[in-house]
């Protein structure tokens, strides 16, 4: 299965059926930002700081968590246990699965991020 995100779509498509690839396809109104796959679900990093774990079969949304507050998420990365996301601002969130809830392990920022080293010394 490949998953395809738009915009605000996102689609999941299956190469070997040449009649139908695309088996389902799902309107985001919060906007697609990144995509990565955590827990067997389809993690959607959106515009407005979501992260959405979505089913690919069945397309239900299994999961809902926040990093920060109108601030995009700018990468996800999720691995055997860990799903790690960082935002534009600069706030990084550790979450992993605890028995059968989701728990954050780490938030942090780091202040100065996506400023040039110039701008920072002139702040001071």
């Amino acid at each position: 299965m490949f998953i395809v995100g738009g915009n605000n779509t996102i689609a999941f498509l299956n190469p070997f059926d040449t009649e139908k690839p695309c088996m389902r396809r799902l309107e985001i109104r919060e906007g697609i930002r990144c995509l990565t796959q955590w827990r067997n679900l389809v993690m959607v990093g959106t515009k407005c700081g979501y992260i959405l774990g979505i089913d690919p079969f069945s397309g239900v949304h299994q999961l809902k968590l926040q990093l920060g507050i109108n601030a995009p998420v700018e990468a996800m990365v999720g691995g055997e246990q860990l799903l790690r996301a960082v935002n534009d601002r600069g706030r990084l969130a550790v979450w992993t699965l605890k028995a059968v809830e989701v728990v954050r392990l780490v938030e942090m920022e780091f202040h100065g991020v996506g400023f040039p080293q110039k701008d920072l010394h002139s702040r001071r």
